[in-house]
């Protein structure tokens, strides 16, 4: 199926060394929507950061929402 995706992100260096991040987006593939919508709260280490956050996500009526953490590197 052919589908669209519309979204929008941001990453806010806060107060030093804290990093919020926020994206949200919608896309529509054959009959099927797909809302989502993601906060994440990390902190640095140098160039490293270790993030906590928590995801809003639907397939159709099926809700893949849930918490998460990870890493990420900054280039």
């Amino acid at each position: 199926d052919l589908g669209i995706e519309l979204g929008f992100g941001i990453d806010a260096f806060i107060a030093r060394p804290w990093v919020l991040s926020a994206r949200a987006g919608d896309a529509l593939v054959g009959d099927a929507v797909l809302p989502q919508a993601r906060i994440q709260l990390g902190f640095l280490f140098g160039r490293f950061e270790l993030f906590a956050g928590y995801e809003y996500f639907f397939v159709g009526s099926v809700n893949l929402s849930a918490p998460f953490t990870g890493t990420r590197l900054w280039l």
